[in-house]
């Protein structure tokens, strides 16, 4: 069977940096009884427990990242107060700039309609996370490794998770970890190696997660991940039904948990045709996370949500997001709302000047005329490497790059 594997491979993207989320103490549920590690260990705790995956989000729906807690794991203060958070800005009416004449090959987005919204910090998810799992060596050198854009030390972490894995085989959190050090490894392959892996690397990671999500069901985080893995495998093996039931995971999950599920809507069907309904959706949730042009508040300014901010495990949520609404917009051929989403983040700020990708949101805003022409030409050969794509570097590493 002859795969397509360069243009599917960028829903990679989604994983990891797709969702920038910090999990609320609320959300640590006391599975003790689940954890195979050795019982002088202490029981979960709030304190304990890392942020958990998030995506590259102001208010956007990413996973839930734990900040890492060494050794002793002292509680930390909410990433909500402590760290810049995300506002909406409303821009003038937006505009697209394309003519009619070079937009004619390229059908027109669809409007976009309200995203569905949630309660206000309403209580939507409970981890199984162990302090035992969370202070284990594995899953801190997954942090170390994967905040550093590691790749030479990547492939022995993926050995050090598979034995933690395989030695406390009831523990959620080395499923997850493993699961996203594998797709870590398929969204920023490195040399002939890494891409040979890709496949496998990817069916390991949706394994990873289905095992997660067996683990613990009530890790509502979990379908912003497995449901793309499901899509992007599906493309790429042609196998039709498992594309849907990809859908279909995601779907139910950006229902039941909107504000961090929903921005796995970017990386899933961010390739997409313009006037798609899967593309609609990407609209959708980019408007529903930043507030521009859908006439509300979005959820960061309604909530005040810790996933609107900055943390120590994704460091540059904020800036990552800003890169991909505007991204969207740009495709959209909407430059009002493209250069609005840009400009969230105050690139003057501390956190922004250590940003390693800087550089790139700055270019994105010097370019963006000439990235919304290539948006509109007849040719998808001539549109802007979006930071969803494959190739980029920019995948995860946006947000979660020191």
């Amino acid at each position: 069977m002859k795969l397509n594997v360069t243009k599917p491979m960028a829903l990679l993207a989604l994983s990891l940096c797709a969702a920038c989320a910090n999990t609320p103490e609320s959300a640590i549920s006391d599975h003790a009884s689940q954890s195979e590690v050795p019982a002088a260990s202490a029981p979960k705790s709030a304190a304990a427990v890392p942020e958990q995956a998030q995506r590259p989000a102001a208010a956007s729906p990413q996973s839930a990242a734990a900040e890492p807690q060494p050794k002793a794991a002292p509680s930390q203060p909410s990433a909500a107060s402590a760290q810049p958070q995300m506002q909406a800005v409303q821009p003038t009416a937006a505009s697209s700039p394309a003519s009619s004449g070079s937009a004619a090959a390229k059908s027109e987005p669809a409007a976009a309609e309200p995203s569905p919204t949630q309660a206000d910090n309403e209580p939507i998810l409970e981890l199984c996370y162990s302090e035992a799992s969370s202070n284990h060596p594995a899953t801190l050198a997954f942090w170390e490794t994967f905040n550093a854009s590691d790749y030479a030390g990547r492939d022995g972490l993926i050995a050090q998770l598979e034995a933690a894995a395989k030695e406390h085989p009831d523990e959620e959190e080395f499923a997850f970890l493993l699961a996203h050090a594998n797709l870590w490894r398929a969204a920023e392959a490195q040399g002939a190696n890494d891409l040979l892996l890709a496949l496998d690397s990817t069916q390991a990671a949706e394994k990873g997660f289905e095992r997660a999500a067996a683990l613990c069901p009530t890790d509502a985080r979990i379908a912003a991940w497995l449901g793309p893995t499901k899509i992007l495998l599906g493309r790429l093996l042609g196998e039709t039904a498992l594309r849907e039931k990809g859908e279909e995971i995601l779907a139910k999950g950006a229902e039941s948990y909107p504000a961090f599920v929903s921005f796995s809507n970017f990386i899933a069907y961010g390739d997409e045709p313009l006037d798609s309904p899967n593309f609609k959706k990407v609209i959708e949730s980019a408007r529903y996370f930043v507030g521009i042009n859908d006439g509300d508040d979005s959820y960061c300014q309604r909530t005040g949500d810790s996933v609107c901010s900055n943390s120590e495990r994704i460091p540059h949520n904020l800036q990552g997001l800003a890169l991909y609404v505007g991204d969207v917009f740009v495709k959209a051929r909407d430059r009002d709302a493209a250069l609005a989403a840009y400009k969230l983040v105050d690139l003057a700020a501390p956190d922004a000047q250590s940003w390693p990708f800087r550089a790139l949101l700055e270019g994105r805003i010097s370019n963006l005329d000439a990235n919304i022409a290539a948006a509109s030409s007849a040719s998808e050969l001539d549109d802007l490497e979006y930071a969803w794509k494959l190739g980029t570097g920019a995948t995860c590493s946006t947000c979660h790059r020191r």
